[in-house]
């Protein structure tokens, strides 16, 4: 069948959640067999006997064997729908849009990367954010909970672990922000260490018995930030994940874990509970009409749209076609939410808060135009439901940058904005006062208020395709990152742009990319402990030292004509110690040298000491550093010369490991393998290439 492969997608992962018949679950079965033509009655939520005869009516003319209402029978209906060709929370909004929809149309990308050019990514992420995030090293881990307690990196794993929402508004949300903010804040300072503990989060939320990342419903009338956050929070978990899924550390067996368990969360949202008593959808097909009164309005607003990005780049790294088309459902719904005028309405409609949620509105839409790239599918021209373009609704974003007062029309709706007065303020400057805060003498503290650039990077597509002329940078570099990255994301849009675009040949950042820009990004390239830089290439600078080599038969084998694998039994004396295992040397050059050089040395724990100290400890430097992912898993790697900081970087994070964990002596003979293997890569260069030796210029 057309959609077979959608079919045991979704068959399985919903398969796996713990099922209950809930009133939601009710719901969208009824909406189903009404859509089909069998009459369940009133979408109420109650399993009655018009249900109930709708169900085995489907069942006895689709030839399947449901007599009840169960996860089978649930499972089958989703299953029949997607193999018809809707997806499955669409049913009762079919229009002409839909029909016609482009968006939904879309193809899961075949490549199942969200970050084409990791090493850019990392370096991007290493080199700039920290700078911009200094600020930050003077709270984090540093806050005082709600009931006192120190906002520490063990107590907030223990929250985020534990997902410590609450169904109605106290201190305690507070609590699950802070340590949430905190979490993205640390992979922003410290990369590698941040990575890891994300990494060991997903994981442990995985096994977790029973599952703390659940729904849990309120009996007020008041906002439930349990909702809220589930979705919101979780779409971030997707976002850093697929971004950095082959750098986690993990096993195939532990990836499949964490990505079933994500995708269960995912296929279970709906967007259709609220738990204040408000249980009117947004009204998408006039936006104008939505109310706080009546409206559950996260039902469109930004948890939607970042949930949808996250989705969609979930579906590309497991290239699931089911959790694809979900995520393209949930997008084109948040964009209905755009007006005739090109306003976005659920963000604009915060009252005295607006201002700040506009500026949010350009990265939420960020995130998506950059998965729907990976699709080559353009979300910039792409015509929502009320006939405005999403480029057209980045036009009014920097209309509302200029002057937030032309939507307070929009703002007086007041969604969520009690804390600070409902009604919008009559000018420009008072919305940023409320957003910003003053100083001392009652003047605006205008020093985290955004500049154009960094508006331009929350928006670069939109401003490289539409608008280059807004362009001031040569490079891509130079552009600032936003030091309020936001519990919005854990991976910025820009950094995605960032590592994709210098693949898209058609892209204005190709004809910026000139010979004087290289040199710029050579003179700035980053220095690093145990490496000497010399025109962009990084040399170790450790001293050399006296070995006795000995080398059995070594195989070579040509990649390419500019790449190479040299590998045999090698070993070497120096004073008492002796060193012998397998060996692989990775060779790249380009047209006129050596460009990068890594040997790896096999260690097994049979191997003799101190190779056998060195396995040991090699797991640990994987987990925390990330694998190279020309080595095997079972080799310790020494980069030698790279013209890459940020295999460089690594480099020094395993470095740093062994260091750690190995006593005094064994670190010694680490540290002399390491001279080494420089000696012998150029020695097995020498003997068995006639390519230059990689002697420093």
């Amino acid at each position: 069948m057309k959609y077979f492969a959608i079919l045991v997608s979704l068959c399985f992962f919903l398969a796996t959640s713990a099922f209950a018949i809930t009133t939601d679950a009710v719901k969208r079965l009824q909406s189903q067999l009404n859509y089909l033509g069998y009459n369940a009655g009133s979408v109420d939520g109650q399993y009655g006997k018009k249900t109930e005869n709708a169900l085995k009516e489907f069942s006895a003319q689709n030839g399947y064997k449901i007599d009840h209402f169960d996860e089978v029978a649930l499972n089958v209906i989703n299953n029949h729908f997607v193999d018809i060709g809707y997806d499955i929370y669409a049913l009762l909004l079919e229009d002409d849009h839909l029909k016609n929809s482009e968006l939904l149309k879309a193809k899961l990308p075949t490549d199942p990367r969200v970050i084409k050019d990791y090493d850019r990514f990392f370096q991007y992420r290493t080199e700039r954010i920290p700078y911009e995030y200094s600020y930050y090293e003077n709270w984090l881990w540093k806050e005082q909970g709600s009931d006192g307690q120190l906002l520490n990196k063990e107590n907030c794993y223990k929250k985020l672990l534990g997902f410590e929402a609450p169904t109605t508004p106290t201190p305690r949300e507070r609590d699950l922000t802070d340590c949430q903010n905190s979490f993205l804040t640390y992979a922003a300072t410290d990369f590698i260490n941040g990575r890891s503990l994300y990494a060991k989060l997903f994981l442990e939320m995985a096994r977790s018995k029973p599952d703390n990342w659940i729904y849990k419903a309120s009996n007020s009338r008041d906002n439930n930030p349990n909702f809220y956050h589930l979705p919101g929070i979780m779409a971030t978990f997707y976002t850093f994940y697929a971004a950095n899924k082959e750098f986690l550390g993990y096993s195939i067996d532990e990836q499949l874990e964490v990505e079933t368990y994500f995708k269960r969360k995912a296929f279970s949202e709906t967007f259709h509970r609220d738990g204040d008593g408000k249980t009117e959808l947004c009204p998408f097909r006039n936006p104008m009409q939505l109310d706080k009164k009546i409206h559950a309005t996260d039902n469109c607003g930004s948890v939607r749209l970042r949930f949808a990005a996250g989705e969609l780049a979930l579906a590309i790294v497991t290239q699931d076609t089911a959790l694809w088309l979900k995520g393209l459902w949930d997008l084109d719904y948040a964009l209905s939410m755009v007006n005739d005028e090109g306003f976005f309405v659920p963000l604009s409609a915060k009252g005295c808060r607006a201002l700040g949620y506009s500026y949010d509105t350009s990265r939420l839409f960020s995130l998506n135009v950059e998965m729907l790239k990976l699709a080559d599918f353009d979300l910039l021209g792409y015509r929502t439901r009320q006939g405005k373009t999403v480029s057209d609704a980045y036009e009014m974003l920097f209309k509302q940058y200029d002057d937030i007062t032309i939507s307070n029309h929009i703002a007086i709706k007041g969604i969520g904005a009690a804390r600070c007065g409902e009604k919008p303020y009559k000018t420009h400057k008072e919305f940023l006062l409320q957003q910003f805060g003053t100083k001392t003498d009652g003047s605006l503290n205008d020093e985290w208020v955004p500049n154009m650039e960094r508006f331009i990077n929350w928006s670069i597509r939109f401003v490289s395709e539409e608008r280059p002329e807004w362009l001031t940078s040569l490079n891509l570099s130079d552009i600032e990152v936003d030091p309020f990255i936001g519990n919005y994301f854990t991976v910025h849009p820009f950094e995605f742009y960032n590592a994709n675009v210098l693949e898209e040949f058609d892209s204005v950042w190709h004809a910026r990319t000139t010979d004087e820009e290289i040199k710029i990004q050579v003179l700035e390239a980053p220095t690093f402990e145990n490496y000497e830089l010399q025109k962009g290439i990084y040399y170790t600078n450790v001293q050399d030292i006296n070995i006795r080599p000995y080398l059995n038969k070594t195989k070579v084998t040509y990649l390419t004509k500019r790449t190479l694998i040299l590998s045999g039994d090698f070993g070497f004396g120096h004073n008492k110690a002796e060193f012998q295992e397998w060996v692989d040397v990775l060779v790249d050059r380009d047209a006129k040298e050596i460009i990068n050089a890594k040997i790896s040395w096999i260690t097994e724990k049979s191997s003799k000491r101190p190779l056998s100290y060195f396995h040991a400890i090699l797991p640990e430097a994987q987990r925390r550093c990330g694998k190279f992912e020309e080595i095997a898993d079972d080799s310790v790697p020494f980069i030698v010369v790279s013209s890459s900081g940020a295999e460089v970087a690594k480099q020094n994070c395993y470095t740093s490991v062994f260091r750690e964990n190995l006593k005094k002596p064994a670190f010694e003979r680490y540290k002399q393998l390491s001279a080494a293997s420089r000696n012998i890569l150029e020695m097995l260069i020498q003997q068995h290439t006639s390519w230059p030796l990689i002697h420093k210029p």
